[in-house]
């Protein structure tokens, strides 16, 4: 009995000594990002949702201080990737808005930005 008392104490203490990693859930990740290759303007979006099943959509708008160059939209399931372009002028400065929509639920807008040179 005692050997048997002993085993399971082992075991027992094994168990316990394991680490327990839990399923984290995904974090919402809204990536923007702006290129210049000449006088053409690279605008990309990476979105990831909570999770695989989530409807995502985008609104991307380009900007010149507050005039809109371009507007783009695009919809996804789970992960999104957008990639534009659009003709700019050299030695401007643009900003590049992402809004999201994640399941009906609006996030706040995500902005990057860059130069023509």
């Amino acid at each position: 009995m005692k050997k048997q008392f002993f085993i399971l104490a082992l075991v027992l203490a094994a168990l316990l000594a394991l680490p327990a990693f839990a399923l984290s859930p995904r974090v919402v990740q809204t990536s923007p990002r702006i290129s210049f290759n000449g006088t053409m303007a690279s605008c990309s979006v990476v979105v990831t949702g909570n999770q695989s099943k989530d409807n995502i959509s985008i609104v991307m708008k380009l900007w010149n201080g507050g005039t809109c160059v371009k507007t783009w939209e695009a919809k996804a399931t789970g992960y999104l990737y957008a990639k534009e372009s659009a003709a700019v002028v050299s030695g401007k400065t643009y900003s590049l808005t992402v809004d999201v929509t994640i399941d009906g639920k609006a996030l706040p807008t995500v902005t990057t930005s860059g130069t023509c040179k």
